[in-house]
């Protein structure tokens, strides 16, 4: 089970995640982060690597206010 945690704090947000990845019955240690920065955006993952890939090299929209 992955965990994805965040903190908010006066001086911004804290996020901390495991680095655990279980395939059936193995274990093993990510070398990637499963927190990461796409532009202007921060996001986590849990679930299928595949979907970290593609988030991480996706070109998201610009936030705009």
């Amino acid at each position: 089970m992955t965990t994805i945690i965040a903190v908010e704090t006066p001086d911004g947000v804290i996020m901390g995640c495991d680095s655990q990845v279980t395939a059936g019955y193995q274990k093993s240690v990510m070398e990637d982060d499963k927190i990461f920065m796409n532009g202007e955006y921060t996001l986590a993952v849990a679930g299928r690597l595949r979907m970290l890939q593609a988030l991480r090299h996706a070109q998201l929209p610009a936030i705009t206010e």
